[in-house]
């Protein structure tokens, strides 16, 4: 296990312009609040959900887009592959063509309600509806009906074959058995905050003033300690690298190939979801989305140990 310590240097960090919507452009969002689902395709395609409503952002140009698709089920993953969308609406499975805006929908066996999707493989989803679970191969087009539904948790993730989640003060990762049922195992305690965080290689977890990456095998490949005092409140991924918000304000670009954090001050309050694109820092709060354009950061190359 890599341990290393998250050091900090508030004098030397670098500032951010702030991208958002204009004000009639919010003032259109304010009706359909809460917003949720947030994807970023390019720094001129964000996708973000409200109540109603698909959303499409593009700050380079000041365009705000809406799209019709009924109630949508907060916090349910959007899906986007191969220039499809698939997402919950009016309690069904709605894909969405983004080369041509076209949609249709998919109901589940015996029409039960889509009340939660969670994003699998690239491939795969993971529909939740009335106590039960189902899993659509979109290539194959096939549905697999689970006994139990997993899904409608807060901070949940699928990753290296294990939904990863919390139940009380414990982290939990649950694999799918071959007779449809689910094996749990119990790994560290998490207390305050929490979140989960993938991209293609890690599981990303905070709590407990530490940020641990956990690989595909369930153990630890690094830790983070958070200086005390400061509390996290996001965390964001570009596939390459990992973003950590804190309380202060302060964005820490954490890149593991090189080891080296970059240190940006932000002002922003409260986030709902983050993403990373580049050199842009892309939000969710509860007046809609947000973008930092990340510049001149200062670089410092953390201390390693290795037990």
């Amino acid at each position: 296990m890599i341990v290393l310590s998250f050091i900090v240097a508030l004098s030397n960090q670098s500032f951010s312009k702030t991208l958002k919507p204009t004000d009639n452009q919010t003032a259109s969002l304010s009706g359909d609040k809460p917003f949720s689902g947030l994807y970023v395709r390019s720094k001129a395609e964000i996708y973000f959900l409200g109540k109603q409503y698909l959303w499409k952002w593009n700050p380079t140009i000041d365009q705000l887009t809406r799209i019709k698709v009924g109630s949508t089920a907060r916090g349910s993953d959007i899906h986007v592959i191969d220039n499809t969308m698939w997402l919950v609406a009016d309690q069904r499975l709605l894909k969405h063509d983004l080369k041509i805006n076209s949609q249709s929908y998919f109901s589940l066996p015996d029409n039960l309600p889509v009340r939660h999707l969670i994003s699998g493989g690239a491939y795969e989803i993971f529909l939740g509806s009335a106590n039960q679970m189902f899993r659509f191969d979109l290539q194959k087009n096939l549905i697999l009906k689970y006994s139990e539904d997993r899904l409608a948790r807060k901070r949940m993730a699928y990753f290296g074959g294990n939904f990863w989640h919390f139940i009380g003060n414990r982290l939990v990762s649950e694999s799918l058995t071959p007779d449809n049922t689910f094996k749990k195992k119990k790994l560290s305690r998490c207390s305050g905050q929490r979140f989960i965080q993938k991209d293609p290689f890690s599981l990303w977890v905070g709590c407990n003033q530490k940020i641990k990456r956990y690989g595909k095998n369930l153990r630890i490949g690094q830790s983070i300690s958070i200086a005390p005092g400061d509390n996290l409140v996001g965390m964001a991924t570009d596939d390459l690298r990992q973003g950590f918000l804190f309380e202060s304000g302060r964005l820490e670009v954490f890149d593991p190939k090189n080891k080296s954090i970059s240190a940006y001050k932000l002002p922003i309050g409260e986030v709902y979801e983050l993403k990373l694109m580049g050199e842009l820092l892309v939000g969710l709060n509860q007046n809609g989305p947000f973008a930092e354009l990340l510049k001149n950061p200062y670089h410092h190359r953390l201390h390693t140990q290795t037990p």
